[in-house]
This record gives C-alpha cells, sequence and structure tokens, in this order.
C-alpha cells in the first residue's frame, strides 16, 4: 500500500498492486518536483520473482490525481532480487535489479523510463554474467540523466565492487571492477553530483591487521 502526505495524511492507503501476485516485496519510491511519483518493488508469483511498478498522475483538481495502475518492468522468468531505482530532470527513472538465468548465475539487469513515450524500454544487462554472486545494486544519476550503477559481485577467486555507466545517446557501457580483491564484503555505497563526478566507497578486510576493516574509496572524474 501506498499514503501520501499533503497537509495531512490520508486516511487509508491505496493498493498499488492489485494483487498481482502472492507476496509484495522492498518498494522502492522516488518523486519528482512536479508531485509525480514512481514506485517499484519485488512481487513473488508461485516460485518466481518479478519486477513491477506503478507511476502516481498528480493534478491541482484531486479527483484526476491517480496512480496509473501496475505493470511489470522485467519480462523474463528467472529470479530477480531487490530493485534499486534513481529518478533524474524531466520525469525520467531508472530501475535495476538482480536476475539469475536458467544456469543460476546472476546478473545485473536495467530499464529505463521514457518520459517522452511514456512507457518502461525494454530490459538490458548491465553486468557480467558469469558472476556466483551479485547484489546490493546502487544507482545514481547527474544533471544530464546519465546513470551509474555499483554492486557487489563475487566471481570465482574475485570478490569486487563493479560499476557500470549509461550515457545519454550511448547506452551502457561495459561493466568494470572497481577493485580486484578476496577481501571485499558487501554493501558499498555510491554519491554523484550533477556535472557527473562520482564516488564509490566500500569496506575491504585489512590483510595486515586481522579481523579489521579500512575503508577505501574510488573517484569517477
Amino acid at each position: 500500500r501506498v499514503n501520501r502526505h499533503e497537509t495531512v495524511w490520508r486516511s487509508e492507503g491505496t493498493i498499488l498492486d492489485l494483487d498481482n501476485g502472492w507476496h509484495a516485496y522492498a518498494p522502492q519510491v522516488v518523486v519528482y518536483g512536479s508531485g509525480a511519483a514512481k514506485v517499484v518493488w519485488l512481487e513473488q508469483f508461485r516460485v518466481q520473482f518479478r519486477i513491477w511498478t506503478n507511476h502516481f498522475k498528480p493534478s491541482v483538481d484531486p479527483l484526476q490525481q491517480r496512480w496509473w495502475g501496475a505493470e511489470r518492468i522485467e519480462t523474463d522468468t528467472d529470479t530477480v532480487g531487490i530493485p534499486a531505482l534513481v529518478e533524474y530532470d524531466g520525469g525520467g527513472a531508472t530501475a535495476a535489479w538482480r536476475e539469475v538465468d536458467g544456469l543460476g548465475h546472476p546478473n545485473a539487469w536495467a530499464s529505463r523510463y521514457d518520459p517522452v513515450g511514456l512507457d518502461w524500454e525494454t530490459a538490458v544487462p548491465l553486468g557480467n554474467a558469469d558472476a556466483l554472486l551479485l547484489e546490493d545494486l546502487r544507482l545514481v544519476a547527474d544533471a544530464g540523466n546519465n546513470v551509474m550503477a555499483i554492486w557487489h559481485q563475487v566471481d570465482g577467486a574475485d570478490n569486487s565492487v563493479w560499476a557500470n555507466r549509461y550515457t545519454v545517446g550511448s547506452g551502457w557501457g561495459d561493466p568494470e571492477p572497481l577493485e580486484a580483491d578476496a577481501g571485499v564484503p558487501p554493501t558499498p555505497e555510491v554519491a554523484m553530483d550533477p556535472a557527473g563526478n562520482a564516488i564509490v566507497v566500500w569496506a575491504h578486510w585489512d590483510d595486515t591487521i586481522p579481523n579489521t576493516h579500512d575503508i577505501w574509496a574510488r573517484h569517477y572524474d
């Protein structure tokens, strides 16, 4: 459910998913300066997990304010994980999630919302298909609507923080590790300024002192 606050909280929430599945988890929400909002969430349908979304349209007339209706933005039957969501100017947004293929390999996938066509674009992979474990997807955007995605990935001997960047007009680039070591626990974080400069931080096991961690960082110019 969702509830909105204007001068007071509404008396009851609105159901966004219309009971499309059995269980809904991990909602992510963004709000624009216009008052519009987007929500994405993870929904279970039998043994499958899917990514769904809904969009709120504001209006000065309360009778015209409404949710567009829930829609699924990934179309595969593979298992998916908790989504991430970021908004940018003009009503656009990007959602990303982990998706596991039939061989058990996870990858990062993403879809962008086109505010002109009023539709989510076909989801595409943005990570490394050879991963054994992928988690903690994070998204940030700059003033030009370019997006940076980072995540924690395990592939064989490497336990690393990875990144990929979406450039308007070019699409997603090639994923790349920001470091390569077996001593990186999960939960990296990222921040980006309006010009597109980004900093990624993560914890790293200290090889010189047992059972301790340091905080490392890398800067994108």
